[in-house]
């Protein structure tokens, strides 16, 4: 079972450690970071070769001579072409960059073709700090985890060890679990794309009502292809089922109080108000009376 978590972790972690050059004569898909640059190996060399690039069946720049020349102007200010290593530089990366690119080498003199290769590249926005959003109910806990990015998928982890269906109702995306209300611990949630990764972990106390709860608690490790980085960050909970003795006994009480207020002012005014009345029905009795 250790060997499998390892080599499992090893694998996911692998996962980000893309060549930093994209070749054509790899059949691999090549994933770039949105915003990064890009290097595209069209070819070893170029001398006495003449070569054309397709991207999307569309011809996008041939290069003859060793004069480079784009035929799309909105690539021209970040697209550049070195002959020296036969490799083309897009930066920064944009979206619509994405798409299949196709090489192809002709002999300069003959203009025989030498032949061609493909790679898909794909550009996707790194996954940012997921948030985490618990509703507790009747005797479920339902738990949200979201993130920002392009295909980002999510695993759970609790107290370190990794959920699966049999431990939680897990939804179809894996970013929705549900969990029994008692369950505690600490709860992770991972998510990663082929370019980043990223987590953020809640501690869970018992349900003691129907609430929902935001939370960014602890945020592990950002990873990216190209500038890899790590934070700690620590953030405070909004967690109102520390205070529910606020809503169960200091609310009430104080309702009561005021409410008893409230009703010893009436009484005190009605006496008042029925001693003044007295006191102006003997006043005008003893006026009749001496006259």
């Amino acid at each position: 079972m250790t060997s499998f978590l390892l080599s499992h972790c090893l694998h996911h972690l692998g996962m980000f450690q893309v060549e930093t050059i994209c070749s054509v004569r790899r059949e691999t898909p090549c994933y770039r970071t949105l915003g990064h640059t890009v290097h595209l190996q069209l070819t070893t060399s170029t001398s006495g070769y003449a070569l054309n690039l397709d991207h999307n069946d569309q011809r996008i720049f041939r290069f003859r001579k060793s004069q480079v020349t784009f035929l799309k102007d909105s690539v021209k200010d970040r697209w550049q072409f070195s002959p020296e290593n036969g490799t083309l530089r897009i930066g920064p990366a944009e979206r619509n960059d994405s798409g299949l690119y196709k090489a192809e080498s002709f002999d300069q003199s003959t203009g025989k073709s030498i032949g061609g290769s493909t790679v898909q590249l794909t550009i996707e926005a790194p996954v940012d700090k997921p948030v985490l959003t618990q509703h507790c109910s009747d005797w479920i806990r339902a738990v949200n985890c979201s993130s920002n990015g392009d295909s980002p998928q999510y695993i759970w982890s609790l107290n370190g060890r990794p959920l699966s269906e049999a431990d939680a109702d897990l939804r179809a995306d894996n970013q929705t679990l549900r969990l029994s209300r008692n369950v505690t611990g600490e709860l992770t949630c991972s998510v990663s794309n082929h370019v980043s990764s990223n987590k953020n972990s809640v501690l869970l106390h018992p349900c003691h009502d129907t609430q929902t709860v935001a939370t960014t608690h602890r945020t592990d490790s950002v990873t990216n292809t190209t500038t890899p980085s790590r934070s700690v960050a620590d953030v405070i909970i909004v967690d109102v089922e520390e205070h529910w003795w606020i809503y169960y006994v200091i609310i009430p009480v104080s309702l009561g109080l005021l409410i008893s207020l409230a009703v010893t002012i009436c009484v005190c005014r009605k006496k008042k108000t029925h001693r003044t009345v007295n006191g102006t029905n003997m006043w005008s009795s003893n006026q009749t009376e001496d006259n």
